[in-house]
């Protein structure tokens, strides 16, 4: 079992509330993670920590991530 700290920061505004909720069952489906999902007042924002470093942002990659891609994070 892999043992990291999982924060994803989301806009409620933009309705990012359930692609963040998919990335946090997809983790804990995987990898036994519990991510914490924190509502974020900024809009548009979506980003992903792991051990409080920024390893996904939707502002940088102008895109979601896709289905996979946090979870093969964690097996390189």
């Amino acid at each position: 079992m892999v043992q990291a700290e999982v924060e994803i920061y989301y806009c409620n505004d933009w309705n990012y509330q359930g692609v963040a909720a998919g990335l946090a069952a997809e983790l804990k489906q995987a990898l036994g993670l519990d991510a914490k999902l924190v509502e974020d007042k900024t809009a548009g924002v979506f980003d992903v920590f792991v051990d409080e470093c920024l390893v996904f942002s939707l502002s940088d990659a102008g895109r979601f991530p896709e289905v996979g891609e946090i979870v093969a994070m964690f097996n390189q």
